[in-house]
């Protein structure tokens, strides 16, 4: 999509997926009077092209909000909060608050934001979490029948202890005909048996096959299931629709489990080169970078320097607050036993019934812990 001055320019392309061949193409140019009147004449106008009618081909969208404005800067937002920049996207989804009020997706997506700030940047959790479930509060009392609320509730409800409305929400949402694979995305961030995980995100990829953060998160359970193969399968299908660090990463750590290990090291050494890129271009450390830095370093042989990283980030914790999920990362690709656990005990204390046990317990990368009887204690 491009902008320009009132109006908006629509370029689709249709592909047969099963051959990458360019089947159909066509620019739609609209006054951008209302974003939805154009997505509405785009689905029509790409439906007729394949043969259906936009009845056939899925139930009628849930309008989010009635204002424009407020939707575009929820999208900004949206997309500045998966391109690690949560300052500019929580501006973004504010302005769409402001704006509507009683937009229940942008609520949403500002308790998401905040989920990850307190996993991958410097908020605590204690004080993170309580926005977070607020938030989401305020969303589904909005929207209780909006999938994408939906799964951002029943991920929240777990964290405030509400267990069975949890549950009664994804059973909806499994049982229900939805038609929104990040829904179903959401539903497998929650702790729950890895055969569910892996077919909630099978239904995702079903619902949207070139969808690459559905593909990669699959890989990530299949790894922990420890079916590396097939992990290596998804984990190239994410890479061939997006080129990005966490990508190259993953597909490192499944082929260092299939003893490729000269192939597992250049695909660290990528996703390394990406985030010190990164390091670089930011005005203060962020601790998932670091953790992650370290951790490929450790990985890649360079032990030395994977210890220098994990002393600065103990050093930003002294200054700020670097979540235990980030150390226990940076820890544990030195396989250092003691500072693991330590940080493992301070993860299960800061998040209560969000601590992933089972995650931990089945992942490949906690296997120098197996025989340790703090390891075997805190798994129970």
């Amino acid at each position: 999509m491009r902008f320009a001055d009132n109006r908006v320019k629509v370029i689709c392309e249709l592909l047969d997926a099963s051959t990458a061949t360019l089947r159909w193409s066509e620019v739609y140019s609209f006054e951008l009077e209302d974003i939805f009147e154009v997505q509405a004449k785009v689905a029509e106008q790409v439906a007729a092209n394949i043969g259906f009618t936009t009845a056939e081909s899925a139930p009628a969208m849930l309008a989010p909000t009635e204002n424009s404005a407020a939707y575009i800067a929820y999208m900004k937002g949206k997309w500045n909060g998966i391109r690690w920049k949560p300052d500019i996207a929580e501006e973004y989804l504010r302005e769409a608050i402001e704006l509507d009020p009683d937009y229940a997706r942008a609520y949403a997506e500002l308790a998401q934001l905040y989920y990850f700030r307190v996993d991958y940047y410097s908020l605590p959790a204690h004080v993170g979490i309580p926005i977070y479930v607020d938030l989401v509060n305020r969303a589904y009392e909005l929207a209780p029948d909006d999938p994408d609320v939906m799964a951002k509730a029943a991920m929240a409800f777990i964290q405030d202890n509400r267990h069975t409305e949890s549950a009664a929400i994804k059973s909806r949402l499994v049982e229900g005909n939805y038609t929104e694979p990040d829904a179903y995305i959401t539903l497998a961030l929650i702790p729950a048996p890895t055969t569910e995980q892996i077919s909630l995100l099978r239904r995702a990829i079903d619902l949207d096959p070139l969808n690459p953060w559905a593909h990669n998160t699959l890989a990530w359970h299949l790894l922990r299931a420890r079916e590396y193969e097939e992990a290596l399968v998804q984990v190239s299908r994410a890479e061939e629709l997006e080129l990005n660090p966490s990508i190259f990463y993953l597909k490192g750590e499944i082929l260092r489990h299939l003893g490729r290990t000269s192939e597992a090291e250049d695909y660290y050494q990528r996703a390394l080169g990406i985030m010190e890129q990164r390091r670089k271009a930011s005005s203060f450390d962020v601790p998932s970078v670091l953790a992650n830095i370290s951790y490929l370093r450790a990985m890649l042989g360079h032990r030395e320097e994977a210890m220098q990283l994990v002393r600065d980030l103990e050093a930003l914790n002294a200054e700020q607050h670097v979540g235990p999920t980030q150390m226990v990362i940076a820890y544990a690709g030195l396989k250092d036993v003691e500072n693991t656990l330590a940080w493992l005990e301070a993860w299960y204390n800061a998040y209560g019934a969000w601590f992933p046990v089972s995650f931990i317990e089945e992942h490949p990368r906690f296997d120098f812990l197996r025989g340790e009887p703090a390891f075997n204690n805190l798994m129970d």
